[in-house]
């Protein structure tokens, strides 16, 4: 290279990331008009978050459109409206997807490099893949661990066994959760596969010692795919009953916290993790303690519900804009005494709203809940009302 090269993100993948950003900026706006409109201080939290997101949004499209990356024969260098970084080429370990890491007694900062096919074509025949390197060397570290077996052969069966039972786990998790997408399952299945998944997860990581990891970015076997779907499954009763979740949250930070130090400390080993990487399983962990709590609280509520007999006050059809949104279905109820939030407005499927009317009488079952928050189901003609999910048109009895 006898000179230096600077690559810039092509126009056309700067005109779709603005078009991107209008698109997600008018939504927003829409959301934020609508909620300031119906007048729902509830709301105004998400409207702050969602406007928060458009800024942070525009800077970063700032930032990816203003980069440049200069390649010359002795260093490679960044600049943009955040500032400019560079490394000099004795000076670059390797890199990590399109990241080139700088070696650790250089104290030079990471650079993150452009999406640009030429730039990424040069980056990965000049530098070393490090993620590739380092699966390969710690799977002769696992094969060289006594505690997987005697010898390197049984080692060599044993991860062979552990990576097909994740990948079974995985299809089968995901099974049910295509099955979701075509089939009125009952709830307390759909809440008894989500907790019994979560289960086995945290059982075979401790059981299997932290051979089994929860993030995929390693050579053990992974159960990252199958925690995915599980989150999934354990969010449609949350969606459906909008049930009190506030209380959880204390107590799946502690679960969490505790989970994750001896994840990380005594199953897989400090010397054997990558402490950068600590984000994800605790992520996973806190999304399923706080989805599983809520998942109990319905499942093994054995008390005795109260009902309530309430009637229909309102009617609206929601029509979403775009080529791939759907229509929701909603009904508003008369509150009754003691009603808990969020429980007044009610999503049907189109054929329900069809048949229904004004001041059509609805009886509520009040669900106190194991762990003392309430939910709701809502009954018409002895008959439990229908959510039209937007993922594939779920429906849950």
């Amino acid at each position: 290279m006898s000179k230096a090269i600077t690559y810039q993100i092509p126009r056309s993948k700067k005109a779709a990331l603005l078009i991107l950003w209008l698109f997600f900026s008018v939504l927003v706006g829409g959301i934020v008009y609508a909620s300031l409109t119906m007048g729902d201080p509830e709301d105004t939290w998400l409207s702050i978050l969602l406007i928060v997101m458009v800024v942070l949004l525009f800077v970063l499209l700032l930032y990816f459109n203003s980069q440049k990356i200069i390649v010359s024969e002795e260093s490679i260098s960044s600049s943009s409206i955040l500032g400019k970084r560079e490394l000099r080429m004795t000076e670059i370990l390797g890199r990590r997807k399109h990241r080139l890491i700088a070696t650790p007694n250089s104290g030079k900062k990471n650079i993150t490099c452009l999406h640009n096919n030429h730039l990424n074509a040069y980056i990965n025949a000049a530098f070393a893949d490090l993620d590739r390197i380092g699966i390969a060397t710690e799977e002769k570290e696992i094969l060289a661990d006594e505690r997987y077996g005697d010898s390197e052969l049984s080692r060599k069966k044993k991860l062979a066994t552990l990576r097909k039972f994740t990948r079974a786990f995985s299809v089968v998790v995901f099974g049910y959760l295509a099955l979701m997408f075509l089939l009125p399952l009952p709830l307390r299945l759909t809440l008894f596969i989500g907790l019994l998944s979560f289960i086995l997860i945290i059982i075979s990581i401790f059981l299997f010692k932290g051979h089994i990891r929860l993030e995929s970015n390693s050579a053990n076997p992974a159960l990252s795919s199958a925690a995915f779907a599980t989150l999934i499954i354990l969010g449609v009763p949350l969606i459906r009953y909008e049930p009190e979740m506030y209380g959880y949250f204390t107590w799946a930070i502690i679960f969490t916290l505790c989970i994750t130090f001896i994840y990380v400390t005594i199953l897989v080993g400090i010397k054997n993790y990558k402490f950068i990487s600590i984000w994800k399983p605790f992520l996973y962990f806190l999304a399923l303690a706080y989805l599983g709590a809520n998942a109990t609280n319905m499942m093994l509520d054995g008390s005795k519900p109260q009902n309530h007999d309430t009637e229909v006050i309102a009617m609206e059809k929601k029509i979403g804009g775009g080529r791939y949104s759907r229509t929701e279905y909603v009904i508003k109820i008369a509150p009754w005494k003691d009603m808990p939030a969020n429980q007044n407005w009610i999503e049907i499927n189109q054929q329900t709203y069809r048949s229904i009317r004004i001041g059509d009488p609805i009886a509520i079952e009040q669900h106190k809940g194991i762990l003392k928050k309430y939910w709701c189901r809502a009954y018409r003609n002895s008959k439990e009302l229908n959510v039209d999910f937007s993922l594939g048109g779920l429906l849950i009895r």
